[in-house]
């Protein structure tokens, strides 16, 4: 005979099919990443009915995913659209809120996300759309850009580009312009001349030369200059990589930009980005256009 005890409990067949009655089937994780999917796709009052059955996102249990799908068909407590998966630089936040590098979630499985092609419009707000946030300019689609030696042809490109530079008194610290003469030797006498072009038009140009003599003649330095029209189309960022190469390829160790304005966000943002290391701030080492003086931001790098 049973004691009233052992007649209670349930076998564990019994248990597991009233598991099953209670959550559903177990499910894979691709069958809970498809019926997340799917979920996503419900209507907005369903979304809100799930809501007040389970409550806030924080409230759905994650041990019990099956039961969110079994019980009358409602979509789960969160969308896609209301916890997005997302990059954020070189890793992914997951739906769970987990950081992650790999291509799934290491907390509960889910796939990375496609990683988006970031894109800087002409206003200098960088997009993953079609369209510019800040602006609404549409993306454009890219050209070709090739960074070569500069020839005697390009000059009269590159002096517009250069003088426009000079002209607006917020990078560089020079205050007159090139004509043709005085520009054709300046380009010359660098130690290299590269110039970005694009549908065979110059849209970009950079000068390389030695920051110093003798036991520091090792240092170089460099300027870069983009066309007005072509700009926030990371053809600076080309232009310094291909500027790093041509210094180590002339003997230089390190490259040193000595005057970068501290307003100049984006050229700082790029700089750090490819490695270079600020070294400390000139306060008050920019004389700009208006009278007023500006701090200034060594940076360098080893090449």
């Amino acid at each position: 005979m049973k004691t009233p005890e052992e007649q209670k409990a349930l076998t564990p067949e019994a248990e597991s099919r009233m598991i099953g009655l209670v959550y559903g089937p177990p499910v894979s994780q691709e069958q809970m990443r498809a019926a997340m999917e799917k979920a996503a796709l419900q209507t907005q009052s369903m979304a809100e009915q799930a809501f007040m059955v389970y409550g806030p996102p924080n409230m759905i249990p994650p041990q019990n995913p099956s039961a969110i799908f079994q019980m009358q068909g409602l979509v789960p407590a969160y969308t896609a659209d209301e916890t997005p998966v997302h990059w954020e630089g070189d890793h992914w936040i997951c739906r769970c809120g987990t950081q992650n590098s790999g291509k799934f979630c290491t907390e509960c499985g889910a796939a990375a996300p496609e990683k988006p092609d970031v894109w800087t419009c002409e206003c200098g707000a960088e997009n993953t759309g079609k369209f510019c946030m800040e602006c609404g300019r549409p993306k454009q689609m890219k050209s070709a850009v090739t960074v070569r030696a500069y020839t005697e042809s390009d000059l009269p490109e590159m002096l517009a580009i250069w003088n426009a530079v000079v002209a607006a008194g917020d990078a560089f610290p020079q205050e007159e312009p090139l004509d043709a003469e005085s520009g054709a030797a300046f380009f010359a006498q660098q130690s290299y001349t590269g110039v970005a072009e694009k549908d065979g038009a110059v849209c970009g140009l950079y000068i390389l030369h030695p920051n110093n003599v003798g036991r520091c003649g090792h240092i170089c330095n460099a300027s870069y200059a983009v066309s007005e029209a072509c700009r926030g189309q990371h053809i600076g960022e080309q232009l310094v990589l291909d500027c790093l190469s041509q210094a180590k390829a002339h003997g230089f160790r390190i490259l040193q930009f000595n005057a970068v304005v501290e307003g100049n966000t984006h050229a700082r943002h790029l700089y750090e980005r490819l490695g270079f290391t600020q070294l400390g701030t000139i306060a008050g080492g920019f004389r700009m256009p208006d009278g007023s003086y500006a701090n200034i931001c060594p940076y360098y790098r080893e090449v």
